[in-house]
């Protein structure tokens, strides 16, 4: 009879959050966690895609002693910035750059002053 999955002994793995927490103090923990809320609130106000990346490198730390590894982490992330909103300019009667549109008449506006109105039914 052929093994099946349910004889096998259950694998059980350390946790990745645990281990991220041991390395180097925590930092890559940290960084993962920040530029993920960054990732997070960027592509909530802005839209488009953000990533955030965790390149785990595991590697012998001695030459010829496979017992010892050295683990790094490194975190990299993408997030959209804020797209720079154009303005609209003329070419103005002089030659320079205006903001107001030269083929527009000129309005003559002004702040108008507050004044104190009374809202029916107040004041009786």
């Amino acid at each position: 009879m052929a093994p099946t999955e349910t004889d096998q002994p259950e694998r059980v793995v350390k946790p990745l959050a645990g281990i991220l927490q041991d390395i180097d103090r925590g930092r890559p923990h940290t960084e993962a966690s920040v530029a993920f809320a960054d990732a997070f609130e960027a592509v909530h106000n802005q839209g488009g895609k953000a990533t955030v990346t965790i390149t785990l490198t595991i590697e012998p730390a001695a030459k010829h002693n496979l017992d010892q590894l050295a683990v790094s982490a490194a975190v990299v992330s993408k997030i959209p910035r804020d797209k720079p909103k154009p303005s609209v300019w003329f070419f103005g009667r002089d030659g320079q750059p205006t903001r107001d549109d030269p083929a527009q008449p000129q309005l003559d506006l002004r702040i108008a002053e507050p004044v104190k109105a009374r809202v029916a039914g107040e004041g009786r």
